[in-house]
């Protein structure tokens, strides 16, 4: 199969999925060496502002970082696709393509929603 260049994704995030990813993330970047808050509260301007970025695993488009024209357009906008982060890891992430594969992602992610959870104290086994 052909790999579609210069094709642009449409994204398009259900109330759900922008939901889940930023709950299970709490709201911080996925990254271990960061995990920064990604709200911020400048007094004298908006109460709070979204740092956050939210990265595809497999790319967004067929020629981005991890592109792949054999996957599911529709799919690559779902929770299961996504990964919360700062816009210092993302480009990070996009940049060092080699570096980060889709399997080295998902673990990544899955690992820092099972440290959010600990965080909470919302695992016994965490402590």
């Amino acid at each position: 199969m052909s790999k579609e260049v210069g094709t642009k994704s449409t994204r398009s995030y259900s109330d759900k999925t922008l939901k889940t990813l930023w709950g299970r993330a709490a709201g911080r970047c996925a990254m271990p060496t960061c995990r920064i808050d990604l709200f911020t509260v400048e007094p004298g301007y908006d109460p709070v502002w979204n740092i956050g970025e939210m990265g595809h695993m497999v790319g967004s488009s067929n020629d981005g970082p991890r592109g792949d024209a054999s996957s599911d357009p529709k799919g690559r906008d779902d929770y299961a696709n996504l990964i919360l982060l700062c816009g210092n890891c993302h480009g990070r992430i996009d940049g060092h393509k080699a570096a980060y594969s889709i399997q080295r992602l998902q673990n990544i992610k899955a690992d820092h929603e099972a440290w959010c959870i600990c965080q909470r104290n919302l695992a016994p086994l965490c402590r």
